[in-house]
């Protein structure tokens, strides 16, 4: 007879969303590209991954296809798995897509001007799917919407909630889509560059609010982001993509004392807090001292287009340390070492200081 406890520990360690391959593919008028080509991660219950790389490397087609909320035509999910709590989610019907979708899976999306209905009120965009997914009554769906402004640190929500987004300020709106995601209390939030175009103050209220209410409600986050900074103060793993491919995966202290990719080592050494004298490349600068001054370092060139990407290494081009192998062919994601999961996409990683 299986034990019950054991069947509850098995499935606490099971990741929530599990990515195998994933292959999103767009059609255009120069030929087929993938904008996602074969990515592979997990996320695990109550904890928050990190996504970053330059626009246009794939980050939010991903969370688009975990959606599945890429435009058909001209884009496909063409092959891969995106398996949400022992679910396949690409081969549930629509309807029951939907089910999941804004109810168990919230997302934040990248632009909350463009995101919200300019012709509703912001309160009855988030009690929209408080009444689709949890049956409530308009009246009901209210409360719980001038509840969910009041989570996310909307001032007089009984207020506000009768206002159209073009009265709200960049911040206020973020928060609003904050709410629309969170109304239903998702086990995952999928936010897509949130603290994007708002000042740091803002920025660093959005990030401790997410914090707060993913303690609060036990989710998991898939955070996609340019903003190093964002990943250091809130994430434990992180994956760098880089035309469409994961490049390098690592917990997120690993990866900023020691990047073992040359793109990730690019990407830290463009950040001026990230360069202290004396420390190890990409090391984040903590003991509270004034960094030094210094120069930043450019990664050169710029990222190829879809349509014609170079035959082995995407990154080739860019790459000081490229050789004739990485010109043919392309590296495969392996793991370094033996301790915690590092994997790095290169033929010849960076190397580690001593």
């Amino acid at each position: 007879m299986a034990c019950g406890r054991c069947a509850i520990v098995v499935a606490m360690a099971e990741p929530l969303l599990e990515i195998r391959d994933l292959v999103t593919e767009f059609r255009t008028d120069r030929g087929t590209v993938r904008a996602v080509d074969g990515v592979s991660f997990a996320v695990p219950r109550g904890t928050t991954l990190g996504v970053v790389g330059e626009s246009g490397c794939g980050k939010s087609v991903t969370a688009l296809s975990i959606m599945r909320l890429v435009a058909s035509p001209p884009g496909r999910i063409a092959s891969g798995s995106i398996r949400y709590a022992g679910k396949d989610l690409l081969a549930l019907p629509e309807k029951d897509m939907r089910a999941i979708r804004g109810d168990r899976i919230g997302m934040i999306f990248q632009e909350p001007m463009t995101s919200l209905n300019p012709v509703f009120t912001v309160g009855d965009q988030v009690a929209e799917a408080v009444r689709l997914h949890q049956g409530k009554s308009r009246r009901e769906a209210r409360q719980v919407a001038i509840a969910m402004l009041a989570k996310v640190g909307i001032p007089a929500p009984e207020h506000r909630v009768d206002d159209y987004p073009h009265q709200l300020s960049g911040g206020m709106r973020q928060r609003v889509m904050i709410a629309m995601a969170l109304s239903c209390k998702p086990d995952l939030l999928i936010a897509d560059e949130p603290t994007t175009a708002l000042d740091v103050t803002i920025q660093a209220q959005i990030l401790e609010l997410l914090r707060g209410l993913q303690a609060e409600l036990g989710m998991s986050i898939l955070l996609i982001t340019h903003d190093l900074g964002v990943v250091a103060e809130t994430c434990a793993e992180v994956i760098v993509m880089y035309a469409g491919r994961v490049v390098e995966q690592a917990p997120t202290a690993a990866l900023f004392a020691r990047p073992r990719h040359h793109y990730t080592a690019g990407l830290l050494r463009s950040v001026p807090s990230y360069q202290p004298a004396g420390r190890a490349e990409g090391a984040p600068y903590r003991d509270g001292a004034a960094p030094p001054r210094a120069r930043l370092t450019e990664i050169a060139g710029m990222v190829p287009p879809l349509h014609a990407l170079p035959p082995g290494c995407k990154f080739v081009d860019r790459c000081g340390a490229a050789i004739d192998r990485c010109r043919t062919e392309e590296p495969a994601l392996v793991q370094l070492g033996d301790g915690a999961p590092h994997l790095v996409r290169c033929h010849v990683p960076v190397e580690v200081p001593a």
